[in-house]
């Protein structure tokens, strides 16, 4: 069964998706079983936005030991963890008049979890509001550039549904272009100071 993964796909905008041509379910968002192999997957919008179109888009995704996504330009991005995948669709709009107007905004909310904001805060290179969330000791035990090395070159915090507290944070590692992998931290917070730090 290994080679099963639990393929969760979503979109802020309603529509159909087919995986090879066949029609697998509507966004929002839904999950199904897949193999790990590479699928032809097409969006088609079901909806309008006040004076846009959306556009119906299809990628080759490639969820096997070397996961890629045909034309990596964040219309379609693949987010990977153990035995599931998570594919959101940010599908392009044009205006009614016919002009272009780019890709759906797709917007990280800010969070008022002190973990995410210790993550946006080594994201900015922000040394000093990032150590001011850390508690005493453990700004005794790691620093700013410590925190940096930990934490590594990640891409975005992600909320793929699988965080099981809200002290938990995912962070999306880039694989190959529009890939990423996935992982996650706890943290422990005392006075709303951080206190520790575990990764999954």
């Amino acid at each position: 069964m290994k080679d099963i993964i639990l393929l969760t796909v979503s979109c802020r905008i309603s529509g159909i998706v087919e995986i090879d041509g066949v029609i697998c379910g509507r966004c929002g968002s839904f999950s199904l079983p897949v193999s790990r192999r590479p699928m032809l997957i097409t969006y088609t919008p079901l909806t309008t936005g006040s004076g846009t179109a959306y556009l119906p888009v299809t990628r080759l995704i490639d969820l096997t030991d070397h996961p890629s996504v045909s034309e990596p330009d964040g219309v379609m991005s693949v987010y990977l963890a153990r035995d599931r995948a998570l594919l959101y669709i940010f599908p392009p709009e044009i205006s009614v008049s016919g002009q272009k107007s780019g890709a759906a905004p797709h917007k990280n909310q800010p969070s008022a979890s002190v973990g995410e904001q210790l993550i946006h805060a080594i994201a900015a290179s922000n040394a000093a509001e990032a150590e001011a969330l850390l508690a005493p000791s453990l700004q005794k035990q790691a620093g700013y550039a410590a925190l940096r090395e930990y934490f590594g070159d990640f891409a975005s915090v992600v909320n793929d549904g699988s965080a099981q507290s809200p002290a938990d944070v995912t962070l999306a590692y880039p694989v190959s272009p529009g890939v990423y992998s996935l992982s996650t931290f706890t943290f422990s917070v005392r006075d709303g100071k951080i206190t520790n730090i575990d990764g999954k």
